[in-house]
């Protein structure tokens, strides 16, 4: 068995840390799994969107893990919206895992309940791609 490999992309624009890092490690059903990291919001956005594109292209199915986001806003839903259509549109699946408990409120209150697949169970497995968005800064 080969070792797991890892590949980073950097970001053109200096904001520190890898972009889009990828591991050789294994997800279910051939799935692609997408850690994004930090805040999601109108800073971060082209960056997500930009990472989660890349990973859509890789695998029919893609699963954004947003355990690790501290922050999420009207536009950071937009970029999970607009990834959920180009998705359907291309004949993929997009699945949301660890999501905050602000993101099923924020779909609920736009009457989006059913616009993102979100995971009901945590996802427990490791992801092969990370998206490091930024961290609010005081």
């Amino acid at each position: 068995m080969r070792a797991p490999t890892a590949e980073v992309i950097e970001s053109p624009e200096p904001m520190g840390g890898p972009v889009f890092a990828h591991a050789g490690l294994p997800v279910p059903a051939g799935a692609v799994c997408l850690r994004l990291t930090g805040e999601l919001d109108l800073v971060a956005a082209e960056r997500a969107r930009v990472a989660i594109r890349r990973a859509q292209a890789l695998s029919a199915v893609l699963v954004c893990d947003l355990g690790d986001l501290s922050f999420i806003d009207l536009t950071g839903l937009r970029v999970l919206l607009d990834a959920a259509a180009h998705a359907e549109r291309t004949g993929r699946r997009l699945i949301v895992a660890n999501s905050p408990p602000i993101l099923p409120r924020m779909l609920g209150l736009l009457g989006l309940d059913d616009a993102l697949e979100v995971a009901a169970a945590p996802l427990r497995t490791a992801p092969i791609y990370a998206c490091t968005l930024r961290s609010h800064v005081s």
